[in-house]
């Protein structure tokens, strides 16, 4: 209809005695109205539709032209995954773990590299490497000092002017008297000496931002022993058997870092923590062996 004949139907429904100038002036008035309403209704709404992207297997002429960089959804994630768990340089096994991973490395900052060799799948739960949790803290400014490194813990007892141990009675039985256990630097004078245990530990320091802007250190002190390792039963491990001091210093680190960057690591345990086996190259580097299904808190 036009805007004419839409005048003229105003017209025709004004009612009362009023003058032809007060009719159409109403009319013009119901005509602004309608053309107020219509452009109103023609304009774009602030909803946008999501699409929802469902995985699919990618064909050649996918593979070709893809961009790894590009797995901003899970759906990506799994196209890149299935084929990447072919690669020998990928340790995840099935391409949902390999979604996982990414997923978690995304959160961390990190690298798809990283998240490729250094995120594990242990019994449907995902693990850091040492190495990645040295280099998130490292990366964030915090300093870890390893103050002791597979040192011998010993038990120092008293001896007379002979240098022969002092030995008391106790309820009936012969005991000797131990004054200090500790470190060789920590040989108190008069005394005798055995090695009881031994001993891994890291210092930690990071500066922390407070409310009023300012700064303060923060520091910590973890430390992990033989003896502890024995009690949690983890001397019976392959892992602990062949390379001991490699599985002290892991574990002193990792308990150190969870107290001091918890914010940073989400309390994500090490492959070894949650019953991964694992073995070490020349440089140090932490090859998971094989996953068991007992988990080491």
């Amino acid at each position: 209809m036009s805007e004419e004949n839409e005048k003229m139907t105003d017209l025709s429904n004004v009612k009362g005695n009023g003058s032809k100038e007060e009719a159409e002036s109403k009319a013009n008035t119901n005509s602004e109205t309608k053309a107020s309403s219509s452009i109103k209704d023609s304009k774009p709404s602030n909803k946008v539709a999501v699409a929802k992207e469902e995985f699919k297997s990618l064909s050649k002429a996918d593979i070709s032209a893809l961009d790894y960089k590009d797995f901003s959804t899970p759906a990506r994630m799994l196209a890149l995954g299935e084929i990447m768990v072919g690669s020998k340089l990928c340790i995840h096994k099935t391409k949902e773990d390999f979604t996982v991973a990414m997923m978690m490395g995304q959160e961390l900052k990190l690298p798809l590299s990283a998240s490729l060799s250094q995120i594990y799948a242990i019994d449907g739960k995902p693990s850091l490497g040492v190495h990645l949790v040295r280099a998130i803290l490292l990366r964030e400014g915090i300093i870890a000092e390893r103050t002791e490194d597979y040192v011998t813990i010993y038990e120092y007892v008293k001896t007379d002017e002979a240098g022969r141990p002092v030995v008391s009675e106790v309820a009936g039985q012969k005991q000797y008297e131990v004054i200090h256990k500790g470190t060789l630097a920590e040989q108190p004078m008069n005394s005798a000496k055995r090695p009881i245990d031994t001993r891994t530990t890291y210092k930690f320091s990071r500066l922390v931002k407070r409310i009023d802007g300012n700064y303060k250190e923060i520091t910590t002190t973890s430390s992990f022993t033989i003896s502890e390792a024995v009690q949690a039963g983890l001397m019976e491990k392959a892992n602990y058997k062949k390379h001991p001091k490699r599985m002290l210093d892991a574990r002193a680190y990792m308990i150190g870092a969870r107290e001091i960057a918890d914010d940073l690591i989400n309390g994500v345990m090490t492959p070894s923590e949650l019953g991964a086996n694992s073995s070490y190259t020349e440089d140090g580097t932490e090859v998971i062996e094989d996953i068991t299904h007992e988990e080491v808190s």
